[in-house]
């Protein structure tokens, strides 16, 4: 599905599979960038690169899409077909920035009410909620430093940011 009520589509044509996400979701993995989301996206946008995920998080701005929540993205290996994935502009060390943090809780905040993952952190591939590549170890491509102590430290108040995000209401012409 593309979440346009809340990212900016920007699709991605290599380093996909079509379909094969196993519902109920896990929930949203975080991973930094270690770059910037224009040569983020041109990378994952490159046949044979050999990577991708379902959103882009630039430091400023609106989330960006790229791949449809109902096709596989290359982001954490054995973990992808479980998880919705999202690459964060920045370097390793960095934090998140306000804008950054605020798309993430939308992000969670809709996979919450649309596919019921719960506001709640995760800690291991098998659990639910927000997680991260390192807790894959080595069956997720050994990322063990990604996305860095900076970020793990702001999870709890994307969580917290999360359980405040409603969806707008429906809107009926009369």
């Amino acid at each position: 599905m593309w979440i346009d009520d809340i990212a900016k589509r920007r699709p991605i044509s290599h380093n996909i599979d079509r379909g094969g996400m196993v519902r109920p979701l896990h929930g949203l993995v975080l991973h930094i960038q270690i770059g910037h989301e224009n040569g983020t996206f041109g990378s994952f946008n490159t046949r044979g690169f050999g990577a991708s995920s379902h959103f882009g998080n630039p430091k400023q701005g609106d989330l960006e899409q790229f791949v449809d929540t109902d096709d596989t993205a290359w982001a954490q290996k054995a973990g992808n077909p479980f998880w919705i994935s999202i690459e964060n502009e920045g370097f390793k060390g960095h934090s998140l920035t306000p804008s950054q943090i605020d798309n993430v809780a939308k992000l969670l905040g809709w996979l919450h009410w649309n596919e019921q993952i719960p506001i709640k952190l995760a800690e291991t591939p098998n659990d639910f909620g927000l997680g991260y590549h390192a807790m894959g170890k080595a069956s997720w491509g050994g990322h063990i430093q990604c996305p860095g102590k900076p970020i793990l430290a702001q999870r709890t108040l994307i969580l917290e940011r999360a359980g405040f995000w409603r969806p707008e209401p429906a809107t009926i012409d009369i």
